[in-house]
């Protein structure tokens, strides 16, 4: 495996492994999804599975983000209530 760099379609960057195997899945899709998809294929010149996989990736880093939103919030909110006890036994 070798650790590559790609730029998703909206221009952000990722870093992964270049792996030589891929694994054939099938999934049941809104029809509407499915037009959509191929249109873009085709317009990018980009295989449909490589835009499932892009997807996917940004899904996964969107989710991430979030998760470490909420996990920064969370630890502020605690931050916050541990500061207000301190200045209260004061």
């Amino acid at each position: 495996m070798k650790a590559v760099y790609f730029r998703n379609l909206i221009g952000r960057i990722y870093w992964g492994y270049n792996m030589a195997s891929k694994v054939k899945s099938t999934f049941g899709l809104d029809e509407g999804l499915v037009k959509e998809l191929a249109g873009i294929s085709k317009a990018k010149r980009t295989p449909r599975s490589r835009l499932v996989e892009e997807a996917l990736r940004f899904w996964r880093h969107s989710r991430l983000e979030q998760q470490l939103k909420e996990g920064y919030q969370h630890m502020a909110a605690e931050g916050r209530v541990t500061a207000e006890r301190n200045i209260a036994a004061e």
